[in-house]
């Protein structure tokens, strides 16, 4: 039964539970408020329940947890409460259980690990679940999408993660986590997406994320990261966004950088690089964005950005460049500092710092 976004709003009537029969009920995009019925534990062959997007309130029923056939469970975007319901890992059938967005609490059980073999999507994120992240989590190895991310946990991330090798997406970002990035994450050959900052994690970032090959997107936002920008990244040749901003990180830009040929955007503002920006940037033949500004960087900006043909905005301010500029005059957006760069015949204006114009321009909320 699909009777979702119908705009029905009030309680969800009892009678549901009268529905033995039934396997799916969709009811999400609605207006339901109140608490979802304990007699919707006795819709006995249902395998998916979906009431996503609506106003409903108070605790899981406990009855939910006798539904032998249930599979999929997806009471995200509500404003449900109480502990997180492991009496749901009764659910022998369950595949996917999502509770994101909601007002659960409390701290996440360390016997989060009874949930079955068939769990593949955990997501309980957007909540306001606190303390540590336990290691008992990465025991269920079926996972292939897990996101907790945007609660108050803190702590390090465990480095059991390497242990859940299925999975394809993490969702962490918006905690307190802290310490290292765990060097086993490098086991997760399966991952395609991780969203894993703002988070405090220090320390330098482990050369066995190279190892991620699937990963179309690294993304690092963190004061308190350091080291040096791993030159194993250039193994990483499928990836087409790097986005390291506002970290600790310095020594120089590898030449290594010229080997990840589908690179799209290069983001690696507000950093302590140093040296000059290698030649071998010039091979990055997809390159739409580059944005190198507040580094330590020095000497020239190379001429060979000049040829690159997707090249559309790009920027060089608060480094120690000196002239003579590229003649990037295809530019959609150039950002440099006119006062120390002879731009010549780059066919732009200056701008200053206090300008709007100057900054430059995100792409899905980044710089």
């Amino acid at each position: 039964m699909h009777i979702a976004s119908s705009m029905i709003a009030g309680p969800l009537p009892t009678e549901f539970g009268l529905l033995r029969s039934l396997e799916i009920l969709d009811l999400s995009g609605n207006g339901l408020s109140g608490q979802i019925p304990s007699e919707f534990g006795s819709m006995a062959r249902i395998r998916k329940l979906i009431l996503t997007n609506n106003q409903l309130d108070g605790r899981l029923p406990l009855e939910l947890a006798s539904i032998p056939t249930l599979s999929e469970l997806s009471v995200d975007e509500n404003s449900l409460s109480g502990p997180f319901p492991l009496f749901l890992a009764n659910l022998t059938a369950l595949e996917t259980l999502l509770l994101t967005d909601n007002l659960f609490s409390g701290p996440i059980p360390t016997t989060i690990g009874e949930f079955g073999d068939g769990l593949t999507t955990l997501h309980f994120g957007d909540s306001d679940f606190i303390g540590t992240v336990p290691s008992e989590l990465f025991g269920l190895t079926n996972l292939l999408s897990l996101h907790f991310g945007k609660n108050n946990l803190y702590g390090t991330l465990p480095t059991e993660i390497g242990t859940a090798t299925n999975l394809e997406f993490v969702h962490c970002s918006f905690n307190n986590l802290t310490g290292p990035i765990p060097s086993e994450i490098g086991n997760l050959a399966m991952l395609r997406s991780i969203f894993a900052f703002p988070n405090f994690f220090s320390g330098q970032i482990p050369t066995e994320y190279a190892n991620l090959q699937k990963l179309s997107r690294v993304v690092m936002i963190s004061t308190t990261l350091s080291g040096t920008f791993p030159s194993e990244f250039g193994l990483m040749t499928d990836l087409k966004t790097v986005l390291i901003k506002g970290t600790k990180i310095g020594g120089p830009i590898p030449t290594e950088i010229g080997l990840m040929t589908s690179l799209e955007e290069l983001r690696i503002a507000g950093n302590k690089l140093t040296g000059s920006i290698p030649e071998g940037i010039g091979e990055l033949s997809n390159l739409v964005a580059l944005n190198l500004d507040g580094n330590l960087l020095t000497g020239t900006i190379p001429l060979v950005l000049e040829a690159l043909p997707s090249l559309a905005k790009a920027a060089f301010s608060g480094n120690d460049f000196v002239a003579p500029m590229p003649a990037l005059c295809n530019l959609e957006v150039l950002v440099s500092d006119c006062d120390e760069v002879d731009c010549g015949d780059c066919c732009t204006d200056c701008c200053y710092d206090t300008e709007e114009e100057c900054e430059f321009p995100k792409i899905d909320g980044r710089q």
